[in-house]
């Protein structure tokens, strides 16, 4: 059995493999993330003897940049197990307490995690975790816009602008168009008093 771990990332991916008893498999393997750099994949996979009956394919869900490879490898026939990124970084404290990471080091620590958890297929759709990554996002993008209402509140007000290196009071001896306002339009306790 081999455990083959893939740091996702935007253009290119790290792949890394371990047998069974946790040696390393030749060499991290660095591929595009586009439709030439899956085949170049396979190529790297069938150097190793990855057998796709005989193996588990482990990446971090990294964004949605994973989808790609997951619907490449799932269509070959390899069995992909998606990790959450948070679990693999939690590995990664507890099993080294060295601070290297690299996307290398990162690929084997994956292929790592998998043989230590004894990770199967992820039996979840690409268009339902996209789904509910859509729906993360506009979570997040709420969450934003909530924190962000009291500040534009607050900076519309008028204490906020009282802040200003500009004087609104007027000059030493007039009044300011508000309190001639004020004594033009009676309060309602001296309206009573007058009628």
């Amino acid at each position: 059995m081999q455990y083959v771990g893939i740091d996702i990332a935007k253009n290119v991916h790290v792949a890394a493999s371990r047998l069974e008893d946790g040696t390393p498999r030749g060499r991290a393997f660095r591929f595009a993330n586009d439709e030439r750099g899956f085949k170049s994949l396979l190529e790297r996979f069938a150097e190793l003897e990855v057998d796709p009956g005989d193996c588990i394919v482990a990446m971090e869900s990294t964004g949605h940049y994973w989808l790609a490879l997951w619907t490449f490898l799932e269509d070959h026939g390899y069995p992909v197990a998606v990790v959450n990124p948070v679990m693999t970084d939690a590995f990664r404290k507890a099993d080294s307490v060295r601070k290297t990471k690299t996307d290398a080091t990162d690929a084997f620590l994956i292929a790592e995690y998998a043989r230590f958890k004894s990770l199967g297929p992820t039996p979840i759709a690409p268009e339902a975790a996209e789904g509910a990554k859509a729906l993360t996002r506009y979570r997040s993008h709420l969450v934003a816009e909530r924190t962000a209402r009291p500040r534009r509140r607050t900076a519309c007000s008028p204490s906020s602008r009282d802040a200003s290196p500009r004087s609104t009071r007027p000059p030493a001896g007039r009044s300011s168009p508000s309190s001639a306002r004020r004594r033009a339009w009676p309060r309602p306790t001296s309206a009573r008093s007058r009628g």
